[in-house]
């Protein structure tokens, strides 16, 4: 099951306190304060990132963002 929450726009700090308290763990995909591409995992653990961003991709279209 996808928990998904409606696609609203916030500053980045917002939604990360958003999120607080209601994830086992994380991946962050962004754009530093610099420009450059940026990531962070909560575990050290490659195969989870990527299988955790694998199922985010797949269930993106359905989640009700503007496209």
């Amino acid at each position: 099951m996808t928990n998904t929450e409606p696609f609203e726009e916030y500053k980045p700090d917002e939604l990360l306190m958003r999120a607080i308290g209601k994830f086992r763990r994380v991946v962050v995909i962004g754009s530093d304060l610099a420009g450059n591409d940026a990531f962070m995992c909560s575990l050290p653990n490659t195969g989870a990132a990527i299988y955790d961003f694998e199922r985010a991709r797949k269930a993106l279209p359905d989640s009700g963002g503007a496209g």
